[in-house]
């Protein structure tokens, strides 16, 4: 990553930050003060992602020892000031990754290895907390390149997420931002990372008037339905990423519904994962902006595409078109 490498603790050691902000610096600062204290160690920390409340960053050892009991490697999630949520949220966050790590990971299913991180330290101030590193790229990149991509693998792994998540599920767990940037993924060595589970309470009023028949499943699978709905500025020049982001989506649904006995209740989970979607699509701020300008597009664009995989589903299945939610 471009940026800045400053030193971020005062000792004979170098302790290397690539980032570019002193305040983001002074934070990671704090926090490492207070998982590992004053030890001297040599590490090097590299931003990993930039979301839009929080960003990840990890921390690796420089000469292969051990900074934390066993662990050469940790993440850290740093919330952002501006819009941080409470300590309640992020404990919350914190506290259901603790449960999908206790139920997923290490699993081994359809030859897929299943992984999550396993949380270590909350901290109250700044807002963050540490957890494990797990294996894998962004589900998103893999599909955006196609490498390693093979049939079987395409017919494999969309199984193993339904199965790690109907696991999931039948415990009465949310994930809460289940979709393809939240899942990493390494072809090779068949491994699947679930990440970032866990959504303040509040998202949850989208979907009032779903039936919650098949609910946490329904949630989730709306989510990750809206979620690559939205997704045309990242796809854009790039069709066949676009379909294999959609083919995915499309596999994933047809799976799980195959767990479902009858088509009286295929009909009711379809309508729940629509009635989901179109609920997070509705929360798409529209204004006399740049930005709500696209979202007239965008909820344009995503309300076919919508119409079109719930279509598709229910024809494959031979399922009666309902009353359209």
């Amino acid at each position: 990553m471009d940026g800045l490498f400053t030193n971020i603790f005062t000792s004979e050691e170098t302790h290397s930050v690539a980032i570019r902000s002193d305040f983001i610096c002074a934070a990671l600062t704090q926090v490492l003060h207070e998982f590992i204290g004053n030890a001297r160690l040599n590490f090097f920390i590299e931003q990993l992602d930039e979301g839009v409340e929080s960003d990840v960053f990890v921390v690796r050892s420089q000469d292969g020892n051990p900074l934390w009991h066993a662990y050469r490697n940790f993440v850290i999630k740093l919330y952002k000031p501006a819009v941080v949520p409470s300590f309640e949220v992020a404990r919350d966050e914190y506290d259901a990754l603790s449960r999908m790590h206790g139920i997923l990971n290490g699993l081994t299913i359809s030859g897929w290895k299943i992984r999550t991180p396993l949380p270590l330290y909350l901290c109250k101030s700044p807002l963050a907390f540490v957890m494990t590193v797990v294996p894998g790229r962004r589900l998103e990149l893999c599909l955006k390149t196609g490498d390693n991509l093979t049939p079987d693998a395409l017919e494999t792994m969309p199984r193993a997420v339904v199965a790690a998540m109907t696991r999931f599920w039948s415990m009465g767990e949310l994930h809460g931002d289940l979709h393809i940037e939240n899942v990493l993924c390494d072809l090779t060595a068949r491994e699947l990372s679930f990440i970032d589970a866990g959504v303040p309470v509040s998202t949850f009023v989208l979907c009032d008037n779903l039936t919650k028949r098949w609910y946490p499943a329904s949630y989730d699978l709306g989510y990750m339905v809206y979620n690559t709905s939205i997704r045309l500025r990242s796809t854009i020049g790039n069709s066949a990423a676009r379909f294999r982001q959609q083919d995915l989506v499309k596999r994933i649904l047809r799976i799980f519904l195959e767990t479902v006995a009858t088509s009286d209740q295929k009909q009711e989970l379809l309508d729940e994962i629509e009635v989901c979607a179109r609920a997070h699509l509705k929360s798409l701020q529209l204004t006399w902006s740049l930005s709500g300008l696209w979202h007239v597009l965008l909820r344009r664009v995503a309300s076919r595409y919508i119409s079109t995989i719930i279509s598709i589903l229910r024809t494959q299945e031979r399922i009666p078109h309902g009353a359209r939610p």
